[in-house]
């Protein structure tokens, strides 16, 4: 990657650290074989999208190149959107459930050819093409329904031996329901070691999913003990150390969410020790203090 290219994708608006940015253009610029799409769940302001639309222009083996990525986002503006933001420079600032798919757009600029712009809500949105996905990236399973939504709605489009999976969320804290489910999928996916990326983590697609995995809708309830204590252990296998304070996080809110409230009282105290830059966190402080109170209530 040259340098106007690192210039060039560092300056998009959006929440993903540079050197997620550069491991997407690089992707997409010596990877991307182009016999399926590249899909971008989550899209936000483009950081993901430029940076995978930068890599495809440069791409010498992909002589088609019009409308292969394929961006997906609601497009309505949160107050949280406005903290990431404002480190950037926008065209003029959205209000609460404001659409910004025009300032997206506006930082595609002359990109915006490579680029599919698809609004709507990810828990009505599905696959709808004939044609394959072969870089599913995911920054949009922020909860269980839309999680029960993506699996079936893209998993079934990807190829094995060649598709890749790109959970943006899988070291966070909030987003336990990832390792669970990629767990309860491990032998269809082979972990990619590389550098750690914010939260992020990329699997190559081995072997053909069942469509019983596809099909099933998970919650909480699905999974015993034992089987969130072996998730969380292969998590913590495939992540790079950086990243273990948050799958930790992220299996203390499983076990307050199991109501296994004693189990995530001692693990949260257990951190206090190991992983002092979780506990230190206000915000997940903050969302601890809410579960301990919900799963108290909810035990009495």
């Amino acid at each position: 990657m040259n340098e106007s290219n690192t210039k060039e994708i560092s300056e998009v608006a959006g929440c993903l650290v540079n050197k997620e940015r550069a491991f997407l253009l690089d992707y997409a610029s010596r990877l991307y074989s182009g016999a399926g799409e590249i899909v971008d769940l989550g899209c936000f302001l483009g950081s993901s999208t430029y940076a995978l639309a930068i890599g495809l222009e440069n791409n010498p083996k992909v002589v088609d190149k019009s409308n292969r990525i394929y961006a997906y986002d609601r497009f309505e503006w949160n107050p949280w959107m406005d903290r990431p933001a404002e480190r950037y420079t926008l065209a003029r600032t959205y209000s609460k459930n404001e659409c910004f798919a025009d300032e997206f757009e506006r930082q595609m600029g002359e990109k915006i050819k490579y680029i599919q712009t698809i609004k709507g809500d990810l828990n009505q949105l599905k696959w709808q093409s004939e044609k394959q996905i072969e870089y599913l990236f995911v920054d949009s399973m922020k909860d269980w329904q839309l999680c029960n939504s993506i699996i079936p709605g893209f998993f079934p489009a990807m190829t094995p031996g060649v598709s890749y999976l790109h959970h943006q969320d899988f070291a966070f804290f909030h987003t336990y329901w990832i390792h669970l489910t990629m767990f309860r999928m491990r032998e269809y996916f082979e972990s990619i070691d590389h550098e750690f990326m914010s939260c992020s983590k990329v699997f190559k697609y081995t072997k053909q999913l069942p469509s019983e995995l596809m099909k099933a809708t998970y919650s909480i309830d699905d999974f015993s003990i034992e089987e969130i204590n072996e998730a969380f252990e292969f998590s913590i296998g495939v992540v790079r150390p950086r990243g273990h304070s948050q799958i930790v996080g992220a299996k203390i809110f499983a076990l307050y969410e199991k109501l296994e409230v004693e189990s995530a009282r001692a693990l949260l105290e257990d951190a206090k020790t190991t992983y002092p830059e979780l506990i230190s966190d206000p915000v997940f402080q903050n969302s601890v203090n809410q579960l301990e109170k919900r799963a108290s209530r909810q035990v009495a």
